[in-house]
């Protein structure tokens, strides 16, 4: 039995997961347990935008709960076919969140479940992270959220948020949260919202 660490930043990884169903389709905590908190950030009829969106029920549970202007994007093609065939009343596109097609300032919202999190795998020097909060800061109107759920305690996250000075946004709430019991990847959950100035 292997203990290397997998692929987490690899679209192959995860590619290959979701074909063979060994990818996790849920990261963290359901949303029914951190809807009370998008629902306080986020209204129902903003446009929003989910990040890394996988296999997760995520995007579904926000649209039934109704937040019907959402589009989910990921960098799976085997992800985003998935979903499309199941749900085609909703719209899924491949995009690489670290350069993406979204035109600047184009959502009211953004929400990340886990995808921040892969992003640390691809190289020390977090470079695709910060890459990537960078194009999230862009597609964000002014005044826009970005919800993003992750293992990281605020004296982890918070340094990383805020690292790229030319991103005038704040950690304007955050609130930790246990699973409940069942298979899920961690055993708590951190869930920020940052705002864009």
């Amino acid at each position: 039995m292997s203990n290397e660490i997998p692929k987490f930043g690899d679209m192959s990884y995860w590619d290959e997961g979701y074909k063979t169903g060994e990818a996790p389709k849920e990261w963290f905590v359901p949303y029914s347990l951190i809807s009370a908190f998008i629902e306080k950030k986020i209204s129902k009829e903003s446009k929003i935008l989910v990040i890394g969106c996988g296999t997760s029920s995520l995007s579904v549970e926000m649209f039934e709960s109704g937040y019907k202007n959402t589009e989910s994007m990921d960098y799976s093609p085997q992800a985003i076919n998935e979903m499309s065939a199941n749900y085609p009343n909703m719209i899924w596109k491949v995009e690489d969140v670290r350069q993406m097609s979204y035109l600047d300032g184009e959502f009211d919202a953004i929400v990340d479940k886990g995808t921040l999190d892969c992003l640390f795998f691809l190289d020390e020097t977090n470079e695709s992270v910060l890459k990537m909060l960078s194009e999230v800061y862009r597609v964000l109107k002014p005044g826009g959220k970005y919800c993003v759920v992750t293992c990281g305690h605020p004296m982890q996250r918070v340094s990383v948020f805020t690292s790229n000075k030319s991103l005038k946004w704040s950690v304007s709430d955050w609130d930790e949260y246990e699973p409940p019991s069942g298979n899920w990847t961690h055993p708590s959950a951190y869930l920020y919202c940052l705002q864009k100035e």
